[in-house]
């Protein structure tokens, strides 16, 4: 007899529970972005590059690869993706990192 009581299978409940177990909270790169000098420390996220689109030395000593934009807020263009651990001059004005 159901008294106005949901009643849900284990079946479901169990996928739900894998759900939200599963899904974790971003974490930023392990280690040190270089962007003309300056060191950003456990990145994540897009970073905004001040002065607009121009010619960056990076420096990738995280173990993530990062992606360059010609835009704003990581958008257009991809001008570059340097892998973990490697030195590139690019053109750009955001840096996404995972």
């Amino acid at each position: 007899m159901n008294h106005g009581v949901p009643v849900v299978s284990g079946t479901l409940l169990a996928a739900l529970a894998v759900g939200v177990l599963s899904a974790g909270p971003a974490t930023a790169a392990r280690g040190g972005l270089v962007v003309d000098g300056t060191v950003h420390h456990d990145p994540v996220g897009c970073l905004e590059v001040s002065g607009g689109a121009r010619t960056l030395k990076v420096e990738n000593h995280t173990d993530e690869p990062v992606t360059v934009y010609y835009g704003r807020g990581c958008r257009g263009d991809i001008t570059a993706t340097l892998t973990s651990r490697e030195v590139r001059t690019v053109v750009g004005t955001s840096i996404q990192v995972p």
